[in-house]
């Protein structure tokens, strides 16, 4: 067992039969890229959260607008190969701003929300992240930004019954 960041380099591995089988990431509009030897099918697909300090001035909202961050630091983690932080920038020029300070990070998820807990800037995660003290997690308005995670495998090493079929792209998920 290993551990990739970068999807494209998952689907490299996976073509050229260094592994079998992985999980990766795609985005809306960019569907994971990759020769007809691998085969994906959706797991989930997942809205983006934004992680505040809880003094942040939008933490009593219960859902906070892009838009609303534009003069916020971000933590942002680099290019994945599938399309991040891509949709991040497009989603803050769709919703008016692009942002005016970035940290690029990528390391330990406590690390990330101890920095934002000290006030240092905010940052999109899962939906499902559980904040430390000092953070708050809220979901963005609209859900304007998600993405799907997926099986990819080698059709050349686990046969198609125990894949599954691949599915077709499911929507966005629908925010209020």
């Amino acid at each position: 067992m290993s551990s990739v960041y970068a999807s494209s380099e998952i689907v490299e591995l996976l073509e050229t039969g260094v592994l079998d089988a992985a999980i990766a990431v795609d985005y809306p509009g960019l569907e994971l890229s990759h020769s007809d030897s691998v085969g994906h099918r959706g797991i989930v697909t997942e809205p983006s959260f934004v992680a505040l300090p809880v003094d942040h001035r939008l933490r009593h909202r219960t859902e906070i607008a892009l838009a609303d961050l534009a003069g916020d630091s971000w933590f942002i983690t680099p290019n994945d190969g599938a399309g991040w932080p891509g949709v991040l920038y497009s989603a803050c020029a769709a919703a008016g701003f692009a942002p005016a300070v970035v940290h690029e990070f990528l390391g330990d998820r406590l690390q990330l929300q101890n920095m934002i807990a000290d006030g240092l800037g905010v940052s999109l995660v899962q939906a499902t992240t559980r904040p430390i003290p000092g953070v708050v997690v809220k979901p963005l308005t609209g859900t304007p930004l998600w993405c799907r995670y997926l099986l990819a495998w080698r059709r050349a090493g686990v046969p198609e019954e125990v894949a599954g079929h691949s599915s077709p792209r499911p929507a966005p998920p629908t925010g209020s």
